[in-house]
């Protein structure tokens, strides 16, 4: 057995050798094998160990059956002995009578009497109480013998009728009993009735035989047994014909036999005086002594009934119990002395489980949570600590090999060395290789190292981790030194000290760091050349577009006929269009270089979406194209994103529907969705359109692709704007989708993430309030209707949708009537329609249409106003009502230049900016303007004087605009402050700008920009007019009132000498701050002289000051300065 475990337990680790696995698979598999094989040997031992127990078990429970079957027995042996001891009462009563004669001669009238009776009734009759207090059935054949013979019988069933024993009962159950002389010829039975009917049954000649054969047995054993008292076996008796037993005594008179007294049991009554069914054990029985009749027991056990059973009662003896086992039956037998019964308990392996199904159970359980517990511990500790284990020492085996792997694979020499004898311990090919470019080359080499390792330890202890490096000249190669670059680090390697070192070629490595370097500085060159050429290209073109817009805008200014006017429109026009290529340029540039900066600011989206649709309407209105403004009333007032790039994505679809749609309609939608836990600003612009194919749509957002050749020549344009949308929609972590149908139209959609603020701010409202109105609206357009009604329902107006033809018939008193429709003019079913109902009692007539003003105008139908602005339909509403007061009537006069009430303070550094500055706020009409050259003396102004408005410059000597801003907070002044500067490009490139700015705009500005810039700036109670006033005053403003360039440049001059000396000074006292700041102050008057050439020469004067130094800065300036020299010179 010990032999055969061995032999499991080996063989996994025999199996892991046979496959050739390495040495901690082994070591794992033995450690597994121990763990798994002495689980099973306890697994086996904790089995044999429940194998005993249960076991002493099953004995206990063989010797608690044996114990139970000894009970049984002694209570029927003690039922037996009572039994006999009633009899033998009887008989030895009846033995030490001495009346049997005394009465002899007394008893013969009774005698006669019975013999007559006997005699009449044919030999049978039964007593009266004269002769017994029971009835006893008398049998005699001879009355004569019976007259002369039965006195001791008599008196016998006399005695015996009165005996207790006789008349007791057994859970009410009697025993028979019978009394015959030994003749045979006289018999006396109990009970009586049951005799004399058993006899009644047979002929008279038949029933003395049938008394001798019911006493048959009993005499029979009286005369076989020596015992004072027989027992029969079981039997029928012929008078009842059931099975009965017989037990019975012979009396004597003088030693000699006269008579016999006897007790009849039927089997079927046999329990009742000899077991106790209540506390009889399942599995008990009797047997008769020659175990053919099984008297009593069984019923209730299958097994009582077996031939098994009664293969024990010959071995049974009625000294000790013995116990027998055959098969899966457990027989226990002992014989009844007396009657010689015997007591046989069976039981089987379903009656040991049975009773000890707790123990058992118990057992189970108990070796099941002891199994459970064993296995989960090695399942547990193989998993958690042998696997774990396992693998660790798999990956140091493989971490070694690896190692050495690595060391043999490295592109650089690498070796070990013993960190006390020197001695080699690990060297790769490579660094053999190295060190033998000389013959003395690996000694000079390692006696070197070791000479500087134990100089590194003397001078301060090396600890682990601590890496040294060192160049050591090994020799001469090719009339060359050899110098090798070595890192060491003293490590623990094989159970020693060691030396890990690292071995490079510094020669090799130098000249690749050379190439590098020269390469690195080529890309750079060339990437610089490329900006440069960009930047160059740009402000070549900057320069005379700058130029020709200024010279446009003075010349629109003056006296034209409505020819010219539209010709310096188309000019307009054109030039714009130029400079938003050249930004869109500019801005896929940023985009590639990555330098394009988002800056996230506060807006109103339906704001945008206005401002948007009013530039784009009037060259879609020019082209009899439908603009439709559809914003859900659901958007929220501020979001925040770039507003900027959102504005610009929406321009660019909005020229690009405009472009290629020449009939039908172009629609600009505005919602709101979430996505999680994002907010999606979601537009659409729908037109109908060309539309483009679905070939076409596969490359449309590619850069110059364009849809088709003949498409290409038809619309013109460069293809760049779809791209540029793509790209800026990406930046700003959003989507942009086409959808198209060839001669349908096209529709874009852009989703741009954005963040609603929890406490959006507050945004003004109109003055008046239109909640009282009740509105009937007639548009023909079912999404246009649909949005006027939500929208008219957010204000708080009730409103009625009517068609044209219904209006003369419509209830219109208290109404306004708001008419929507495509162009500018009405069908004249319509017009007549619309009159026809001034009848019905409207209160007011609202014309709305993309073609009409932005400020309410009144006509003869009603007021006509654009449907692309909330404010204006609302006021517009209110004029209908009365709640406002009416617009003057369009006058195609120009408007005198009123003065305005805001006072504003310019902040502004150089003298030619600040010049043209206030003469456009002088143009504008506003003319309580003060000025400073630095941040010190605004700051000073503002703790003397409340301004409306503070427009600033960016970069002065003193302090920053930025700082100029934080200043004025500081000091509590709560003025809005905008940034004008030529550097606003640079700081969208490089950073964020400062939400606490009112606005940043870049110099040089025209009129119009800086108008509407003061008409969002200003508060409304400071401004004289409104927005169409500020608008006409831009052109009603005299030409003479704009200052001539000449006039600007002479300023320019006045200040040339002063600022040359501060550059000369600074630069020799090389200062470059001071320099710098001259240097951008002169480039911003520049700006302001549209000498953008001149102003970018400056500008990469700044750059390379900042970067290559100023030395090199300062020969550009010398030819800066020529050329400035020359044009003042030239004045």
């Amino acid at each position: 057995m010990l032999a055969l475990l061995t032999r499991m337990l080996l063989l996994p680790i025999a199996r892991v050798r046979r496959d050739g696995r390495h040495a901690h698979e082994i070591t794992g598999a033995y450690q597994r094998t121990i763990l798994y094989g002495g689980a099973a040997m306890l697994t086996i031992a904790i089995f044999i160990a429940i194998a005993v127990s249960v076991n002493a078990r099953i004995d206990r429970f063989i010797d608690d059956q044996r114990s139970t079957f000894v009970n049984q027995r002694n209570n029927v042996q003690a039922a037996v002995q009572l039994a006999e001891s009633h009899l033998q009462g009887i008989v030895l009563q009846h033995e030490g009578r001495e009346s049997w004669h005394v009465n002899a001669n007394t008893m013969h009238p009774l005698l006669d009497k019975y013999a007559g009776l006997l005699a009449r009734d044919h030999g049978m009759t039964v007593t009266k109480g004269d002769l017994a207090a029971l009835p006893y059935t008398l049998v005699s054949a001879d009355a004569d013998y019976f007259r002369t013979n039965a006195a001791r019988i008599v008196s016998l069933v006399h005695a015996a009728s009165l005996s207790p024993g006789v008349r007791a009962t057994a859970r009410g159950v009697k025993k028979g009993n019978f009394v015959f002389d030994t003749e045979a010829r006289i018999f006396a039975f109990y009970p009586a009735f049951d005799a004399i009917t058993a006899l009644s049954k047979h002929p008279y000649e038949e029933r003395h035989a049938l008394a001798m054969a019911e006493t048959a047995d009993i005499r029979e054993a009286l005369a076989k047994q020596h015992a004072p008292i027989a027992w029969t076996r079981p039997h029928r008796s012929p008078l009842t014909g059931e099975q009965t037993i017989q037990y019975g005594a012979f009396i004597k008179d003088d030693n000699k036999h006269v008579a016999v007294f006897g007790y009849d049991i039927k089997l079927a009554d046999f329990s009742s005086f000899f077991l106790d069914d209540q506390f009889t054990a399942p599995g008990f029985l009797l047997l008769s002594s020659d175990s053919a009749t099984v008297l009593a027991g069984g019923a209730e056990n299958d097994l009582a009934l077996n031939d098994t059973a009664r293969l024990a009662v010959p071995l049974a003896t009625a000294d000790q119990p013995k116990i027998y086992r055959t098969h899966d039956t457990f027989l226990i037998a002992q014989r009844i002395r007396g009657p010689e019964w015997v007591a046989v308990y069976t039981f089987d392996w379903s009656t040991i489980l049975l009773g000890l199904h707790g123990e058992l159970a118990v057992i189970a359980l108990t070796a099941t949570a002891v199994m459970v517990l064993l296995w989960g511990f090695v399942l547990a500790f193989d998993k958690s600590v042998l696997t774990p284990m396992q693998r660790k020492m798999g990956r140091v085996y493989e971490s070694e090999a690896f190692n050495r792997t690595i060391v043999g694979m490295a592109p650089i020499g690498l070796c070990v060395l013993d960190a006390n004898t020197h001695e080699i311990v690990l060297q790769n090919a490579i660094a053999s290789k190295l060190l033998a470019q000389s013959p003395e080359a690996a000694q000079t080499f390692y006696r070197s190292l070791a000479r500087e390792y134990r100089g590194a330890v003397h001078t301060s202890p090396l600890a682990k981790g601590t890496v040294m490096r060192s160049e050591i000249v090994v020799g001469a190669s090719g009339g060359k030194p050899v110098t090798i670059g070595t890192t060491f680090v003293a490590t623990r390697y094989d159970e020693r000290d060691v030396i890990l070192c690292g071995l490079v070629d510094v020669s090799r490595d130098r000249e690749m760091q050379r190439l590098l370097l020269s390469a690195k500085c080529d890309a750079e060159a060339a990437n610089n050349a490329k900006s440069m050429f960009l930047a160059t290209m740009s402000h070549e073109i900057r320069t005379p577009l700058h130029a020709a817009l200024g010279n446009l805008e003075l010349l629109s200014m003056q006296a034209l006929t409505p020819p010219q006017h539209m010709l310096v429109d188309t000019i307009g026009k054109s030039f714009g269009a130029l400079r938003r290529l050249l930004n869109d340029v500019l801005d896929f540039s940023k985009i590639e270089a990555g330098e394009l900066r988002l800056e996230h600011v506060a807006f109103d989206p339906t704001e945008l979406a206005e401002t948007c649709a009013q530039a784009i309407s009037p060259s879609l209105t020019a082209k009899g194209v439908q603009l439709q403004l559809l914003t859900d009333t659901s958007l929220p007032a501020r979001v925040i994103s770039d507003s900027s790039r959102l504005q610009q994505i929406v321009m660019n679809l909005l020229d690009n529907a405009a472009k290629f749609t020449s009939a039908g309609r172009v629609a600009l939608e505005m919602t709101l969705s979430r996505a999680g836990n994002r907010s999606l600003l979601c537009v659409h612009v729908i037109d109908s359109g060309i539309g483009i194919s679905a070939k076409d749509q596969k490359r449309l957002f590619q850069p110059f692709a364009q849809v088709g050749e003949s498409t290409a020549t038809r619309f013109g344009g460069t293809g760049l704007g779809l791209s540029l949308c793509r790209r800026l929609t990406s930046l700003m972590g959003g989507d942009i989708r086409v959808a198209s149908t060839p001669g349908v139209g096209t529709t874009f959609s852009i989703e741009i993430p954005v963040v609603v603020p929890a406490s959006p701010a507050a945004v003004p409202r109109d003055a008046t309030s239109i909640l009282a109105l009740s509105v009937l609206l007639c548009c023909g357009d079912d999404a246009w209707r649909d949005a006027l009604l939500s929208r008219l329902a957010s204000w708080g107006v009730a409103a009625e949708t009517v068609t044209p033809a219904a209006l003369p018939n419509t209830d219109g008193r208290g109404r306004i009537l708001l008419y929507a429709h495509a162009g500018s003019d009405i069908a004249d079913v319509d017009r007549q329609s619309i009159r026809r109902s001034r009848d019905c009692g409207l209160a007011g007539i609202v014309l709305l249409s993309d073609a009409y003003p932005l400020a309410p105008e009144p006509r003869d139908e009603g007021i006509a106003v654009s449907s692309l602005s909330r404010a204006a339909l609302r006021l517009a509403l209110a004029t209908a009502t009365g709640i406002a007061p009416p617009p003057p009537r369009h006058s195609s006069a120009p408007s005198p230049v009123r003065a305005r009430h805001a006072r504003l303070l310019v902040v502004e550094d150089d003298d030619v900016a600040r010049t043209l500055l206030i003469t456009q706020l002088g143009t504008l009409g506003f003319h309580d303007v003060d000025d400073v050259p630095n941040g010190v003396d605004a700051i000073e102004c503002c703790r003397h004087h409340r301004y409306d408005l503070i427009l600033t410059d960016l970069n002065m000597p003193d302090m920053c605009g930025t700082e100029l801003l934080t200043r004025l907070r500081q000091i509590n002044v709560a003025t809005p402050v905008a940034l004008v500067s030529a550097s606003v490009p640079l700081i969208a490139g490089a950073q964020p700008a400062s939400d606490d700015f009112a606005a940043i705009v870049e110099k040089p500005l025209s009129i119009e920009q800086l108008a509407a810039l003061l008409v969002r700036l200003l508060p409304v109670d400071r401004q004289a007019h409104d927005r169409r006033a500020m608008h006409r005053a831009t052109h009603a403003a005299a030409p003479r009132a704009i200052l001539p360039e000449r006039e600007l440049w002479k300023t320019f001059a006045a200040c040339w000498p002063a600022d040359r000396a501060v550059v000369r000074d600074k630069a020799a006292a090389n200062d470059v701050d001071a320099v710098l700041r001259r240097v951008h102050k002169i480039k911003g008057a520049l700006r302001v002289l549209r000498e953008d050439a001149l102003a970018d020469l400056l500008g990469e004067i700044e750059h390379v000051a900042r970067t290559e130094g100023l030395a090199v800065a300062m020969r550009l300036w010398a030819r800066a300065e020529a050329t400035l020299t020359a044009r003042v010179d030239a004045l």
